[in-house]
């Protein structure tokens, strides 16, 4: 009977997590609402008593559900009196939202019922996240028309972009020449940042950034712009902690690791990274396109990616958003070369807790560690584990976590143990197969203690195996591979978004 009343606790806590996902979309039109009713609906799948909510407000706590009294007049204050069961919420750089306290919890917390505390916290971060955006939309509609004013008055053209070709234009133009298209400007950005680097033309774009193919005037190249949106730096510790982070990128110089060459910020608060302009496709669409690649293959994309994980390493960087949309087949030369993208997720691994925080989730949840799901700071560990799921995926076709739904991700990657690769690929040799569940181990204490000699020792293992597969191509001249990043924004536009 005890067996039996366990499992239908777990089964009515999972559909609680479910639930809870499927309904989160309804928070952004009434908090108050949302909230008080999936705190019910937690707080009785985890046999608590109560769960009190507070929101954050001019720093001062506001309670959200019909709570006890305040634990404190501000967040600042809450934090100081460190009560373990009082929960911070913060958003995407760290900036204090709301917090959340759980009262009269029967028992010890199961793995599910930490899973769906916080998926409920991670909800109300989004929530009132979206809440401060809309606040505050009328407020930059109103500084847009400002700025476009200053740069106006500054001698600065505004950037105009065509929608269909993506093409970039002087304000002087309002239709396309090439194909007659009304320009726009999505982004209010000058057509020539900084008096030097030409927008020529949109490559990608996302949530926090737009990255632009553009022509550096003064040492005459191609590069590519990366322009981070001024709402992704609420806080100066996250712009002085981007700031210390795109300073290290610039000193890496790895072969293997697409390199920066300045960052900048505009005055209106645009920070931008100019990098070197690559062509080819990513990992991800190489997948889709050729099916999984033969070990060698593999082997030899493996030393590339390993090589400049170890040098970020070594640096002080953690990617934490490794995905096979982040590393990028590079087209010419003798043979395709292996990149990796994209560390706009990357923290610094440092003690001091002013560049560290915990309960903020980062990264793309179908290949980031256990850790990292639960909100836990991570290590290098971390990325070791994406590496892992990255190859079982280059090796067998198929990702580690296959499922599309936010909730039942997120107990796969804490709780469920991958499918063996020798379940899906019969004739897999067994050493292989456990070097990538070795890597893929859910506790990261259990997994391997150096990258390098993992890797040296998987290269092995995949350098002996010779499957009559077609596999990837070895050697493309430039033409046959896409041309631009567009396809980068189309492989992430159609992945699970990343909870930055």
């Amino acid at each position: 009977m005890a067996e039996q009343a366990k499992r239908l606790h777990e089964a009515e806590t999972l559909n609680a997590l479910i639930h809870l996902t499927e309904t989160a979309a309804r928070a952004t039109d009434d908090i108050k609402h949302w909230v008080s009713e999936m705190a019910q609906e937690v707080c009785k799948a985890i046999s608590a008593v109560q769960i009190d909510v507070w929101e954050v407000s001019q720093e001062h706590l506001l309670a959200i559900t019909e709570t006890t009294e305040s634990p404190a007049a501000s967040i600042q204050d809450l934090e100081r009196r460190l009560d373990p069961d009082v929960i911070p919420i913060r958003g995407p750089q760290g900036e204090a939202l709301a917090a959340l306290k759980v009262l009269g919890k029967e028992g010890p917390w199961t793995p599910l019922e930490t899973e769906l505390l916080a998926s409920f916290t991670h909800h109300l971060a989004s929530a009132f996240h979206l809440k401060w955006l809309r606040q505050s939309l009328l407020e930059t509609r109103q500084q847009r028309v400002l700025d476009r004013q200053t740069l106006a008055a500054q001698g600065q053209g505004v950037l105009q972009l065509c929608p269909t070709c993506k093409r970039c234009f002087d304000e002087d133009l309002s239709t396309c020449p090439e194909d007659g298209t009304a320009l726009s400007s999505p982004r209010l950005l000058p057509y020539k940042l900084l008096g030097r680097y030409r927008l020529e033309r949109l490559l990608g774009e996302g949530g926090t950034a737009h990255v632009f193919e553009a022509w550096d005037e003064t040492l005459d190249r191609s590069v590519a712009v990366k322009a981070i949106k001024p709402s992704n730096f609420l806080s100066a510790q996250a712009r002085e902690r981007f700031a210390r982070e795109a300073s290290l990128l610039a000193r890496l110089e790895h072969p293997g690791i697409v390199s920066v060459y300045d960052s900048r910020e505009l005055e209106d608060g645009t920070v931008f990274l100019v990098m070197e302009r690559l062509r080819g496709m990513t990992v991800g669409r190489m997948i889709r396109n050729y099916g999984p690649a033969k070990p060698t293959q593999a082997a030899f994309l493996l030393r590339q990616v390993a090589s400049a994980l170890a040098s970020t390493h070594a640096k002080g960087l953690v990617h934490r958003d490794l995905k096979p949309e982040n590393l990028f087949a590079v087209a010419g030369g003798e043979r395709i070369r292996y990149k990796v993208l994209d560390f706009g997720l990357a923290k610094v691994e440092v003690a001091d807790s002013n560049f560290t925080q915990t309960g903020t989730l980062m990264g793309t949840p179908n290949y980031m560690s256990p850790e990292q799901a639960r909100g836990q700071i991570v290590d290098w560990r971390s990325d070791l584990y994406s590496l892992a799921a990255i190859l079982y995926e280059v090796i067998s076709g198929k990702p580690v976590v296959a499922s599309r739904v936010l909730a039942e991700i997120f107990v796969e990657v804490i709780s469920r143990e991958p499918i063996p690769l020798t379940a899906l690929i019969p004739e897999c040799p067994q050493e292989l197969a456990d070097l990538l569940h070795h890597g893929l181990a859910k506790n990261p204490r259990m997994r391997p203690e150096d990258l390098l000699a993992w890797a040296g020792k998987l290269d092995m293992a995949l350098q002996t195996w010779n499957p009559d597969i077609p596999g990837w191509p070895d050697r493309c001249d430039e033409e046959e591979f896409f041309s631009n990043y567009a396809n980068l924004a189309a492989d992430t536009a159609g992945g699970m978004p990343s909870t930055m």
